[in-house]
Protein backbone atom coordinates (compact mmCIF):
# COMPACT_ATOMS: atom_id res chain seq x y z
CA UNK A 1 0.00 0.00 0.00
CA UNK A 2 1.50 3.38 -0.99
CA UNK A 3 2.39 6.11 1.47
CA UNK A 4 0.28 9.08 0.47
CA UNK A 5 0.43 12.76 1.32
CA UNK A 6 -2.45 13.76 3.64
CA UNK A 7 -5.01 16.31 2.51
CA UNK A 8 -6.33 14.73 -0.70
CA UNK A 9 -9.40 12.60 -1.40
CA UNK A 10 -7.84 9.39 -2.62
CA UNK A 11 -11.23 7.79 -3.15
CA UNK A 12 -11.44 9.62 -6.48
CA UNK A 13 -9.15 11.29 -9.00
CA UNK A 14 -6.41 13.36 -7.39
CA UNK A 15 -4.72 16.43 -8.96
CA UNK A 16 -1.97 15.55 -11.42
CA UNK A 17 -0.34 18.98 -11.47
CA UNK A 18 1.49 18.61 -8.16
CA UNK A 19 4.12 16.22 -6.87
CA UNK A 20 2.29 16.09 -3.56
CA UNK A 21 0.01 13.38 -4.95
CA UNK A 22 2.92 11.35 -6.34
CA UNK A 23 3.75 8.47 -4.02
CA UNK A 24 7.17 6.83 -4.08
CA UNK A 25 7.16 4.54 -1.02
CA UNK A 26 5.14 1.63 0.33
CA UNK A 27 3.99 0.95 3.87
CA UNK A 28 5.70 -2.02 5.46
CA UNK A 29 3.45 -5.01 6.08
CA UNK A 30 3.81 -4.47 9.83
CA UNK A 31 2.23 -1.00 9.44
CA UNK A 32 -1.03 -2.36 8.02
CA UNK A 33 -4.05 -3.07 10.24
CA UNK A 34 -4.04 -6.73 11.22
CA UNK A 35 -5.23 -8.98 14.00
CA UNK A 36 -3.83 -12.33 15.12
CA UNK A 37 -5.61 -14.61 17.59
CA UNK A 38 -7.88 -12.01 19.26
CA UNK A 39 -9.08 -12.89 22.77
CA UNK A 40 -12.64 -13.37 21.52
CA UNK A 41 -11.46 -16.33 19.46
CA UNK A 42 -12.91 -15.25 16.13
CA UNK A 43 -12.44 -12.91 13.17
CA UNK A 44 -14.99 -12.15 10.48
CA UNK A 45 -15.38 -9.99 7.41
CA UNK A 46 -18.33 -9.38 5.12
CA UNK A 47 -16.68 -6.79 2.87
CA UNK A 48 -17.09 -4.21 5.61
CA UNK A 49 -14.62 -2.23 7.72
CA UNK A 50 -11.51 -4.12 8.90
CA UNK A 51 -11.78 -2.13 12.12
CA UNK A 52 -14.93 -4.04 13.03
CA UNK A 53 -13.64 -7.57 12.53
CA UNK A 54 -13.91 -9.13 15.99
CA UNK A 55 -15.55 -8.51 19.36
CA UNK A 56 -15.80 -4.91 20.50
CA UNK A 57 -12.91 -5.19 22.96
CA UNK A 58 -10.59 -6.65 20.31
CA UNK A 59 -11.29 -4.29 17.43
CA UNK A 60 -8.59 -2.04 16.03
CA UNK A 61 -8.98 1.75 16.02
CA UNK A 62 -9.00 3.54 12.65
CA UNK A 63 -7.44 6.64 14.25
CA UNK A 64 -4.28 4.60 14.76
CA UNK A 65 -3.74 4.40 11.00
CA UNK A 66 -3.38 7.05 8.27
CA UNK A 67 -6.77 7.78 6.75
CA UNK A 68 -4.98 7.96 3.39
CA UNK A 69 -4.85 4.17 3.49
CA UNK A 70 -8.46 4.40 2.37
CA UNK A 71 -9.95 1.54 4.37
CA UNK A 72 -13.73 1.31 4.52
CA UNK A 73 -15.12 2.46 7.86
CA UNK A 74 -18.75 1.44 7.42
CA UNK A 75 -20.80 -1.59 8.31
CA UNK A 76 -23.10 -3.39 5.92
CA UNK A 77 -26.19 -5.48 6.61
CA UNK A 78 -24.21 -8.70 6.86
CA UNK A 79 -21.73 -7.35 9.39
CA UNK A 80 -24.51 -5.88 11.54
CA UNK A 81 -26.52 -9.09 11.39
CA UNK A 82 -23.45 -11.16 12.28
CA UNK A 83 -22.93 -8.90 15.28
CA UNK A 84 -26.54 -9.57 16.36
CA UNK A 85 -26.00 -13.33 16.17
CA UNK A 86 -22.43 -13.76 17.44
CA UNK A 87 -21.51 -13.65 21.09
CA UNK A 88 -18.67 -11.34 22.15
CA UNK A 89 -16.73 -14.20 23.69
CA UNK A 90 -16.86 -17.89 24.44
CA UNK A 91 -17.56 -20.85 22.21
CA UNK A 92 -20.50 -21.55 19.95
CA UNK A 93 -21.82 -24.92 18.89
CA UNK A 94 -21.49 -26.36 15.41
CA UNK A 95 -25.26 -25.99 15.08
CA UNK A 96 -25.03 -22.27 15.94
CA UNK A 97 -22.17 -21.86 13.48
CA UNK A 98 -24.27 -23.44 10.73
CA UNK A 99 -27.29 -21.36 11.66
CA UNK A 100 -25.26 -18.15 11.41
CA UNK A 101 -23.83 -19.22 8.06
CA UNK A 102 -27.27 -19.79 6.56
CA UNK A 103 -29.04 -16.88 8.27
CA UNK A 104 -31.38 -15.07 5.88
CA UNK A 105 -32.46 -12.13 8.00
CA UNK A 106 -31.58 -8.45 7.70
CA UNK A 107 -30.38 -6.60 10.83
CA UNK A 108 -32.69 -4.50 12.96
CA UNK A 109 -31.26 -1.30 11.43
CA UNK A 110 -30.67 -1.59 7.68
CA UNK A 111 -27.34 -0.52 6.22
CA UNK A 112 -27.93 -0.48 2.47
CA UNK A 113 -26.22 2.37 0.64
CA UNK A 114 -29.70 3.63 -0.16
CA UNK A 115 -31.69 4.36 3.00
CA UNK A 116 -34.99 2.54 2.42
CA UNK A 117 -36.46 3.01 5.88
CA UNK A 118 -39.45 5.00 4.59
CA UNK A 119 -40.81 1.79 3.04
CA UNK A 120 -41.65 0.61 6.54
CA UNK A 121 -43.20 3.80 7.90
CA UNK A 122 -45.72 4.81 5.24
CA UNK A 123 -49.28 5.53 6.39
CA UNK A 124 -51.32 2.80 4.71
CA UNK A 125 -54.54 4.80 5.12
CA UNK A 126 -53.20 7.48 2.77
CA UNK A 127 -52.65 5.00 -0.06
CA UNK A 128 -55.67 2.65 -0.23
CA UNK A 129 -54.57 1.19 -3.59
CA UNK A 130 -51.39 -0.24 -2.02
CA UNK A 131 -52.57 -0.58 1.59
CA UNK A 132 -52.07 -4.34 1.47
CA UNK A 133 -48.46 -3.98 0.28
CA UNK A 134 -47.62 -1.30 2.85
CA UNK A 135 -48.93 -3.47 5.68
CA UNK A 136 -47.02 -6.46 4.30
CA UNK A 137 -43.76 -4.51 4.52
CA UNK A 138 -44.60 -3.23 8.01
CA UNK A 139 -45.30 -6.76 9.24
CA UNK A 140 -42.34 -8.37 7.44
CA UNK A 141 -39.83 -9.88 9.87
CA UNK A 142 -36.94 -8.97 7.51
CA UNK A 143 -36.28 -12.63 6.74
CA UNK A 144 -35.75 -13.71 3.13
CA UNK A 145 -37.28 -17.19 3.26
CA UNK A 146 -38.88 -18.75 0.17
CA UNK A 147 -42.36 -18.37 1.68
CA UNK A 148 -42.02 -14.67 2.48
CA UNK A 149 -44.21 -12.19 0.59
CA UNK A 150 -42.48 -9.30 2.33
CA UNK A 151 -39.09 -10.46 1.05
CA UNK A 152 -40.33 -10.67 -2.55
CA UNK A 153 -41.93 -7.22 -2.32
CA UNK A 154 -38.82 -5.67 -0.80
CA UNK A 155 -36.55 -7.38 -3.34
CA UNK A 156 -38.56 -6.00 -6.26
CA UNK A 157 -38.45 -2.45 -4.88
CA UNK A 158 -34.72 -2.76 -4.12
CA UNK A 159 -33.87 -3.80 -7.68
CA UNK A 160 -36.38 -1.35 -9.15
CA UNK A 161 -34.59 1.64 -7.64
CA UNK A 162 -31.19 0.13 -8.28
CA UNK A 163 -32.07 0.18 -12.00
CA UNK A 164 -33.77 3.59 -11.90
CA UNK A 165 -30.84 5.26 -10.11
CA UNK A 166 -28.40 3.68 -12.57
CA UNK A 167 -30.39 4.92 -15.58
CA UNK A 168 -30.57 8.42 -14.12
CA UNK A 169 -26.89 8.46 -13.14
CA UNK A 170 -27.92 9.06 -9.54
CA UNK A 171 -25.75 7.97 -6.63
CA UNK A 172 -26.92 4.95 -4.64
CA UNK A 173 -25.84 6.83 -1.49
CA UNK A 174 -29.18 8.50 -0.98
CA UNK A 175 -32.50 8.13 0.82
CA UNK A 176 -35.78 7.05 -0.73
CA UNK A 177 -38.35 9.82 -0.58
CA UNK A 178 -41.98 9.15 0.27
CA UNK A 179 -42.83 9.57 -3.41
CA UNK A 180 -40.15 7.08 -4.44
CA UNK A 181 -41.24 4.58 -1.82
CA UNK A 182 -44.83 4.75 -3.05
CA UNK A 183 -43.73 4.55 -6.68
CA UNK A 184 -41.66 1.43 -5.99
CA UNK A 185 -44.52 -0.31 -4.19
CA UNK A 186 -46.97 0.47 -6.99
CA UNK A 187 -44.49 -0.79 -9.57
CA UNK A 188 -44.17 -4.05 -7.62
CA UNK A 189 -47.93 -4.51 -7.41
CA UNK A 190 -48.29 -3.95 -11.16
CA UNK A 191 -45.44 -6.34 -11.94
CA UNK A 192 -46.82 -9.12 -9.77
CA UNK A 193 -50.34 -8.71 -11.11
CA UNK A 194 -49.06 -8.74 -14.70
CA UNK A 195 -46.82 -11.77 -14.42
CA UNK A 196 -48.28 -13.80 -11.56
CA UNK A 197 -51.96 -12.82 -11.57
CA UNK A 198 -51.91 -11.63 -7.95
CA UNK A 199 -50.75 -8.53 -6.11
CA UNK A 200 -48.36 -10.32 -3.72
CA UNK A 201 -46.10 -13.32 -4.36
CA UNK A 202 -43.77 -15.41 -2.26
CA UNK A 203 -40.02 -15.01 -2.73
CA UNK A 204 -39.68 -18.57 -4.03
CA UNK A 205 -42.22 -17.82 -6.76
CA UNK A 206 -40.38 -14.68 -7.82
CA UNK A 207 -36.75 -15.80 -7.47
CA UNK A 208 -35.27 -19.04 -8.80
CA UNK A 209 -32.06 -21.03 -8.76
CA UNK A 210 -31.52 -22.05 -12.38
CA UNK A 211 -29.02 -24.48 -13.88
CA UNK A 212 -29.74 -25.94 -17.30
CA UNK A 213 -33.26 -27.36 -17.20
CA UNK A 214 -33.38 -27.50 -13.40
CA UNK A 215 -35.28 -24.70 -11.65
CA UNK A 216 -35.76 -24.41 -7.89
CA UNK A 217 -37.20 -21.67 -5.67
CA UNK A 218 -34.42 -19.94 -3.76
CA UNK A 219 -34.28 -17.98 -0.54
CA UNK A 220 -32.01 -14.98 0.19
CA UNK A 221 -31.77 -11.38 -0.99
CA UNK A 222 -28.89 -8.98 -1.43
CA UNK A 223 -26.75 -8.44 1.70
CA UNK A 224 -28.22 -10.98 4.06
CA UNK A 225 -25.62 -13.50 5.28
CA UNK A 226 -26.89 -15.96 2.68
CA UNK A 227 -26.64 -13.34 -0.03
CA UNK A 228 -28.51 -13.98 -3.25
CA UNK A 229 -28.30 -11.21 -5.82
CA UNK A 230 -30.56 -11.94 -8.76
CA UNK A 231 -31.09 -10.71 -12.32
CA UNK A 232 -34.23 -10.63 -14.52
CA UNK A 233 -34.98 -14.02 -16.02
CA UNK A 234 -38.27 -14.93 -17.70
CA UNK A 235 -42.01 -14.46 -17.17
CA UNK A 236 -41.41 -11.73 -14.60
CA UNK A 237 -39.15 -13.91 -12.46
CA UNK A 238 -35.53 -13.40 -11.42
CA UNK A 239 -32.72 -15.93 -11.21
CA UNK A 240 -29.83 -16.08 -8.75
CA UNK A 241 -26.64 -14.69 -10.28
CA UNK A 242 -24.30 -13.71 -7.46
CA UNK A 243 -23.68 -14.20 -3.76
CA UNK A 244 -23.60 -17.74 -2.41
CA UNK A 245 -21.12 -19.95 -4.25
CA UNK A 246 -18.66 -22.51 -2.92
CA UNK A 247 -19.08 -23.04 0.83
CA UNK A 248 -16.62 -24.80 3.10
CA UNK A 249 -17.21 -25.40 6.82
CA UNK A 250 -14.49 -27.04 8.92
CA UNK A 251 -14.73 -28.57 12.39
CA UNK A 252 -11.47 -29.05 14.35
CA UNK A 253 -11.02 -31.46 17.24
CA UNK A 254 -8.81 -34.21 18.60
CA UNK A 255 -8.85 -36.22 15.38
CA UNK A 256 -8.57 -35.10 11.77
CA UNK A 257 -10.67 -32.07 10.80
CA UNK A 258 -14.22 -32.71 9.62
CA UNK A 259 -14.89 -30.82 6.40
CA UNK A 260 -18.28 -30.13 4.83
CA UNK A 261 -18.52 -28.42 1.46
CA UNK A 262 -21.23 -27.57 -1.01
CA UNK A 263 -21.59 -25.70 -4.28
CA UNK A 264 -24.81 -23.95 -5.21
CA UNK A 265 -25.02 -25.92 -8.46
CA UNK A 266 -22.62 -28.87 -8.59
CA UNK A 267 -18.99 -29.84 -8.94
CA UNK A 268 -18.84 -29.65 -12.74
CA UNK A 269 -19.30 -26.94 -15.34
CA UNK A 270 -20.02 -29.46 -18.11
CA UNK A 271 -23.76 -29.76 -18.90
CA UNK A 272 -23.32 -33.45 -19.80
CA UNK A 273 -21.84 -34.28 -16.38
CA UNK A 274 -24.01 -35.93 -13.70
CA UNK A 275 -22.47 -33.41 -11.27
CA UNK A 276 -23.53 -30.33 -13.29
CA UNK A 277 -26.49 -29.59 -10.99
CA UNK A 278 -26.56 -32.42 -8.46
CA UNK A 279 -26.00 -30.24 -5.37
CA UNK A 280 -28.85 -27.77 -5.96
CA UNK A 281 -31.42 -29.61 -3.83
CA UNK A 282 -28.96 -30.05 -0.97
CA UNK A 283 -27.98 -26.38 -1.15
CA UNK A 284 -31.62 -25.29 -1.06
CA UNK A 285 -32.30 -27.64 1.86
CA UNK A 286 -29.29 -26.34 3.83
CA UNK A 287 -30.72 -22.84 3.90
CA UNK A 288 -34.32 -23.93 4.37
CA UNK A 289 -33.69 -26.12 7.41
CA UNK A 290 -31.89 -23.42 9.41
CA UNK A 291 -34.50 -20.68 8.86
CA UNK A 292 -38.16 -20.34 9.71
CA UNK A 293 -40.53 -18.93 7.07
CA UNK A 294 -41.57 -15.33 7.62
Amino acid sequence: MPKRTPGFDYAGTVPGDTKKTLWTEFHAFSELPQQVNPSSGYLYNTNHSPFKASSYQDNLFPDDYPMEMGFDLRDNNRSLRFRELMADSGKISWEDFERIKYDQKLPSDLAYRTDMSLLFSLDAAKYPDIEKQILTLKNWNKEASVDSEGAALFAFIYYYWWDEFAKAGKSFDTQLTVEEAVQGIRAAKTHFETHFGKDLVRLGEYQKLVRGDKVLPIWGIDDVLTTIRSTPWENGMRKAAQGESYILMVKFGEDLPIIESINVYGASNRPDSPHYADQMERFFKSGSETNDPG
